[in-house]
């Protein structure tokens, strides 16, 4: 590079370079000190350059300084440099030992005004502090993972956040990763394994993607802290899961920047139309080294539209008018990259005629799409602060409202003309003699974050409320629980009648969470069972255990099945339980089945009734029954047989009757006549001849009557 070059390059570029010897006294400084800091070369020049350093930054620029003695090159943290107007600018310098070179003698400091990029550094934190409030609020899906075991436990927000089915089957390392997108399965297979290998670290964090439980892929943020054993072996692991679909470009709104400008130098010779670009500035446009720029060609790099046009207007401007500028502009560099540039012009005139602009390019990509980003996200977070369900305001340490989103508006019924920028207990004075006043005080003084439930009687309501501290003040998250506190306090009352209840009653009170596989049993089930539920955690299993063996299968079968039909509200069944002693009860079992809207089974309760007496008296009263059939049986027979007897003397008393009537007639009628006389005596012998054969048959049916009923006797 030519010396005017050179000159060009220094004069005109971005950077502060200066000379210093082995004692830190200024040998020489470039002319943008004077454009930067406001100095003079003379004020410059013969001083120390450590007395332009913040007292608080000093010596460790110092201690850096003193390694060049040693180093080839060495690379400032930021710290603060003094300008003429008594403003304090941050700066970055890398400084390069020269001593050997006769040409320089010295240490070459290449210093960066990075004041913007620390603002914007310092703005996206405090805006990730707020965010990361915003989390807490939210809750992200948080994991324990057993490292030795292979075992993961999610919190719930697994299931709400990536829509992930519920189940009992432990969930694995492989499970996870068959989760991540493909695309990005071997880069992070491959980071992770050299994570774990590096016994010295403990933190994790990467962006990936992956698949939910509906088909679709979420990017997420994972944060996890790995814990290691005295030999540095893994053992733990506790994380959390955040998905950032939504802000995915907030991913890369920390990383460092880079500590020094990328500054290359242009030329153009308008007399000639000659194009000159420094290496520098060719690498920035990702060109070969011998490449050989046209000014035509050098436009296109533009990226069309607003910077294509603002480079094509500046150049004009600096031809025909002589119109310097100091514009940041996009370009596609060679490879189809787009990047922000910085580009300075300046311009040569000759008798009003403009013979050469020149200046410099520098790459202000990252530090411009930090800042584009932060704008981003900082928009972005505001809106995430509107749409959250919860109200939020924020304080500075003064009491004032800086923030106040809708829907605080909405709780409290003021706008945010009327109430951010004012004293916040000036405008709730009436809020003072409440714990609102007491907790944020004590946040505000203490540094700790603080949650409350309180009533206010102005609005007739009852809010929950976090307060997170922070060096600028309070972030303020509330709701309005008012219909929760009234359901809890009707829940309350249910629970006291429930109390009252199951003091009442013999029977068990029992509640089944489905879900987690716990049994509840009111205080009845060891008066009358004499088990202990208390010395360990009842499950299905346990209650299983001490139903009788010949009806348990029975039991679970019809309990499943009812648990299964999403159809099924009731179950109710009887069978024998085994007691604490060894003694077998009879038991009715009823409960009642609480399912979700999809219909699962999630809570059974019921109440279980000892029906032993019951049982004994229905056996006993079985029992009489049977006594009492055979008997009535018994007599049954009997009876029909005396009917029988009866029927039969009936027949023989109507068949005899007629027979004893006829001889008996006969005789009655001849009596009759030998009383009246009238019956002649030659016809009295043949009369009683009658009279005598009608005895005899007489007789004869009266033998076989007496012959019959004895025989009817026998049988």
């Amino acid at each position: 590079m030519s010396e005017k070059q050179f000159n060009t390059l220094v004069q005109g570029g971005a950077d502060l370079t200066a000379i210093l010897d082995v004692n830190g006294l200024c040998k020489y400084v470039t002319p943008y000190y004077t454009r930067l800091a406001g100095y003079n070369e003379g004020e410059v020049v013969g001083f120390s350059a450590f007395n332009f350093i913040h007292y608080d930054d000093v010596e460790r620029v110092r201690h850096n300084f003193k390694s060049l003695v040693t180093e080839k090159r060495v690379k400032t943290e930021p710290y603060r440099f003094k300008c003429k107007d008594h403003r304090w600018c941050w700066m970055q310098s890398t400084g390069t030992n020269m001593l050997h070179d006769e040409a320089i003698e010295g240490f070459v400091i290449n210093t960066v005004d990075i004041t913007d990029l620390i603002n914007t550094r310092n703005a996206l934190q405090e805006s990730n502090d707020r965010y990361e409030l915003v989390n807490k609020a939210t809750k992200d899906a948080i994991y324990d993972w057993d490292v030795v075991k292979d075992e993961f436990r999610w919190g719930k927000n697994l299931q709400r956040i990536f829509a992930c089915p519920k189940s009992d089957i432990p969930f694995r390392l492989s499970d996870w990763i068959s989760m991540v997108h493909k695309e990005e399965l071997v880069q992070i297979r491959k980071s992770f394994k050299k994570f774990i290998a590096d016994k010295e670290r403990t933190q994790w964090t990467k962006s990936f993607r992956v698949k939910k439980g509906d088909g679709s892929y979420a990017y997420v943020e994972e944060t996890g802290h790995l814990v290691r054993d005295v030999n540095g072996k893994s053992i733990r692991m506790i994380g959390v899961l955040r998905d950032v679909t939504k802000s995915k470009e907030l991913q890369t709104l920390l990383d460092s920047a880079t500590s020094l400008a990328r500054v290359g130098a242009w030329e153009f010779d308008v007399i000639k139309q000659q194009v000159y670009w420094s290496a520098m500035t060719k690498e920035i446009h990702e060109v070969d080294a011998n490449f050989v720029p046209v000014l035509d060609e050098g436009i296109t790099f533009y990226k069309a539209g607003e910077s294509r046009n603002t480079i094509l207007k500046k150049i004009n401007d600096a031809i025909e008018k002589g119109i310097s500028w100091d514009e940041e502009l996009q370009i596609v560099t060679a490879r189809g990259n787009e990047l922000w540039v910085r580009a300075i012009g300046n311009t040569d005139m000759l008798n009003g005629q403009c013979v050469r602009i020149y200046g410099s390019f520098q790459d202000i990509d990252k530090q411009k799409t930090a800042e584009l980003k932060l704008q981003a996200a900082l928009k972005e977070k505001s809106t995430i602060l509107e749409s959250i369900g919860d109200a939020f305001f924020a304080l500075d340490r003064n009491w004032m409202v800086t923030y106040w989103n809708k829907q605080a508006k909405t709780l409290l019924g003021l706008k945010r003309e009327q109430i951010v920028g004012k004293n916040f207990w000036n405008v709730f004075e009436d809020a003072v003699g409440l714990q609102f006043y007491t907790q944020y005080h004590i946040a505000m003084s203490t540094g700790n974050n603080v949650q409350f439930e309180e009533y206010y009687p102005i609005k007739n309501s009852w809010y929950e409320v976090s307060a997170y501290a922070s060096d600028n003040g309070l972030s303020i998250y509330f709701r309005d629980i008012t219909s929760r506190k009234l359901a809890d306090e009707e829940i309350y009352r249910s629970n006291e009648r429930f109390v009252k209840v199951t003091e009442a009653t013999n029977d068990v009170i029992w509640d089944l969470d489905i879900i987690n596989d716990r049994l509840n049993y009111s205080g009845s089930f060891h008066k009358l069972f004499g088990h202990h539920p208390d010395m360990s955690i009842p499950t299905l299993q346990w209650w299983s255990r001490y139903i009788y063996k010949d009806d348990s299968q029975a039991v679970i079968e019809s309990l499943n099945y009812s648990i299964n039909d999403t159809n099924a509200l009731e179950w109710q069944m009887e069978y024998r339980f085994l007691k604490e002693n060894g003694d077998i009860a009879h038991v009715m079992d009823r409960g009642v089945i609480i399912r979700d809207n999809e219909g699962n089974a999630i809570r059974m309760v019921g109440a279980m009734a000892d029906i032993t007496e019951r049982k004994q008296y229905e056996q006993l009263l079985k029992s009489l029954n049977n006594t009492l059939d055979a008997k009535a049986r018994e007599l049954t027979t009997y009876v029909n047989a005396i009917e029988a007897q009866n029927e039969r003397l009936r027949k023989i008393a109507w068949t005899q009757s007629h027979m004893v009537r006829e001889p008996l007639t006969r005789i009655m009628g001849i009596a009759k006549l030998l009383v009246d006389h009238t019956v002649p005596p030659e016809q009295k012998n043949e009369m009683l001849n009658h009279v005598l054969k009608s005895a005899n048959e007489l007789d004869k049916v009266i033998r076989d009557i007496v012959e019959s009923s004895h025989q009817q006797n026998l049988s």
